[in-house]
């Protein structure tokens, strides 16, 4: 009970300090508190675990029900975010440009059925003369993502000041083929789409959403800024992931960095626009009044159209509640921006590391639909270090895989990438997906002999302990370095699976081959590699009948999770 009062008490004083902000977040907002302790501990967890940092809200219209304000907006100078702190809202920007084309369909100046080249003839590709504005909008072009082109990955982002500065890129891009009833997400398509409302309207695009969006809205702190510019309680945003390195050469030291330096120079039609909690419920509650657009186009737009898109919006189901809006993320970034009509209610969730936003959506959207969720307990480090050890999959998911377990502080690291945090006695939960549980079995000695790893629905995983003695280890051969050269060919990852349209860089270092300058994969057959760290993770090249490598599979235990294939010249 005084663990939950302090909360609510926490909770007050937060809100107390968005009332004497008031004037900052408009003069037509008004506070109404509403108990969510459950959330405010949901997030104070994730918090004190280094998950998240940023300002979580619940609007009902215009009025203020709950806000959560955590972390630093600024780490070098020790600055605190508040109700102020201007975002990176990522792919959330997608909606500006959305409304942006929807604003020119109501003055009868596009047609969405059109093939989009007629209003930007200069584009290059002819392939792409019969892609559609609805197709672009729902992201079924088929057109490859401009920002894993190797071009864009090594180019010099601080020249992207305007959206045309992107049309050089366009010539590299492909399509590919979409089903009937999935969406292929691609940040190009939305880049055309700002290509294109420069085009019709004859502004340049930053100008027409300031114009025909931000200043009918009152929206005054929100805006593309560039990176060079000075701008009042703008978030830097910080990260350590991993993948970084591959995309743009960061370091893989498991240092916590800004992302400054590899973020484009300026916000664009894809992503990139800063704004507030305030702002971002502005614009969810004006498009819905037509301040902007119709009530048909609104709808027209915030329809599903296919794979949980609409017209520029993310739209589906979740917990039982339709949900309209938009996500966004980036190294440093993660933002949740929904508006649910069933409960009418706005969610916003603006942070500044990484994946710090769903988690506290999902855990928002159980608790409004009284499901079940885990509650963390703390336990000790004697308790927690009876479950390590090795373990191996002998049913579902993964079969035949091993894996290790740690423990480390108050939780169990899994496999060396999932964090596990107890819940209950031999029971514990996924810090960044909640849905997945790792529930222990004993034996009649009160001896743990193994898990079940499952997300309450299809993923199940049974595995058993096994001691050390069984545990595979695979021997790296030595090569000679005119053998290795022949893995260096150029590549491409295939549309479905990870990095689908990135071209990884191979080269040869050390006896190995070294995937974008940091994944070091050491052979143990002929035609198959390792990582070096982490032998679960393996690449195996395909050969065609004359001897010649065509492709390549990257598989996790004895599922393949990625498919690359020979780079056309």
């Amino acid at each position: 009970m005084m663990k939950k009062n302090l909360v609510t008490l926490l909770t007050l004083i937060i809100v107390m300090q968005f009332a004497g902000r008031a004037q900052s977040l408009g003069d037509n907002t008004k506070h109404k508190l509403t108990d969510y302790p459950e959330l405010e501990s949901y997030i104070n967890f994730r918090f004190e675990n280094e998950r998240y940092s940023g300002v979580t809200v619940i609007f009902q219209d215009s009025i203020l029900e709950f806000s959560s304000i955590k972390g630093s907006a600024n780490r070098d100078w020790d600055v605190n975010n508040t109700l102020d702190t201007k975002f990176d809202l990522a792919s959330a920007t997608k909606m500006f440009t959305a409304i942006g084309i929807a604003i020119l369909y109501d003055q009868d100046r596009i047609n969405l059925d059109a093939p989009f080249m007629k209003y930007f003839p200069s584009f290059p590709l002819e392939i792409a003369s019969e892609i559609t504005l609805r197709q672009l909008l729902s992201h079924t072009s088929g057109l490859t993502d401009l920002f894993f082109e190797e071009a864009y990955l090594r180019g010099d982002r601080s020249r992207l000041r305007k959206v045309s500065d992107y049309d050089p890129y366009f010539s590299e891009l492909r399509i590919g083929h979409v089903p009937s009833d999935r969406i292929m997400y691609s940040n190009t398509n939305f880049l055309i789409l700002g290509r294109i409302i420069e085009e019709v309207s004859g502004k340049n695009y930053y100008d027409f959403v300031h114009e025909q969006i931000f200043v009918p809205l009152n929206m005054c702190d929100t805006g593309f800024f560039e990176k060079d510019e000075v701008v009042k309680n703008r978030a830097v945003g910080y990260f350590n992931d991993a993948q970084a390195s591959m995309e743009f050469g960061v370091p893989n030291d498991d240092q916590i960095r800004s992302n400054i330096a590899i973020r484009s120079i300026k916000g664009m039609p894809a992503g990139g626009a800063f704004s507030t909690v305030s702002d971002m419920n502005l614009f969810m509650n004006g498009i819905r009044s037509e301040k902007l657009i119709s009530v048909e186009t609104y709808k027209l737009f915030t329809k599903e159209f296919r794979g949980g898109y609409g017209l520029g919006f993310q739209v589906y189901e979740q917990e039982g509640q339709r949900v309209i809006g938009h996500s966004g993320g980036f190294y440093g970034v993660s933002t949740m921006i929904f508006y649910m009509p069933n409960i009418n209610r706005t969610f916003i969730s603006l942070t500044n590391t990484d994946f710090a936003a769903q988690p506290i959506f999902d855990r928002f959207l159980a608790l409004q639909n009284d499901i079940n969720t885990f509650r963390p307990i703390s336990i000790s480090s004697e308790e927690l270090s009876q479950y390590e050890g090795y373990y191996a999959v002998i049913e579902g998911e993964m079969k035949g895989h091993q894996i290790h377990i740690q423990a480390t502080g108050e939780r169990l690291l899994f496999d060396n990438s999932l964090e596990f945090f107890p819940f209950g006695k031999d029971s514990f939960f996924d810090i960044d997906n909640d849905r997945f549980s790792l529930i222990f079995q004993r034996n009649e000695n009160d001896e743990i002999i193994g898990f079940e790893r499952g997300d309450g629905g299809m993923f199940v995983q049974v595995a058993e302990n096994i001691d050390s003695t069984q545990v595979r280890t695979v021997v790296a051969l030595i090569l000679p370095e005119e053998i290795l050269q022949e893995y260096i060919v150029e590549l491409i990852f295939e549309e479905y699976g990870m990095m689908g349209g990135h071209r990884p860089t191979i080269s040869v270092a050390d006896g190995a081959l070294l995937i974008d300058n940091m994944m070091k994969f050491l052979p143990y057959e002929k035609d198959k590699f390792f990582l070096h760290d982490d032998m679960g993770m393996k690449l195996h090249f395909n050969r065609d009948s004359k001897g010649e490598i065509m492709g390549a599979h990257v598989l996790r235990g004895e599922d393949v999770v990625g498919k690359l294939s020979l780079l056309d010249k």
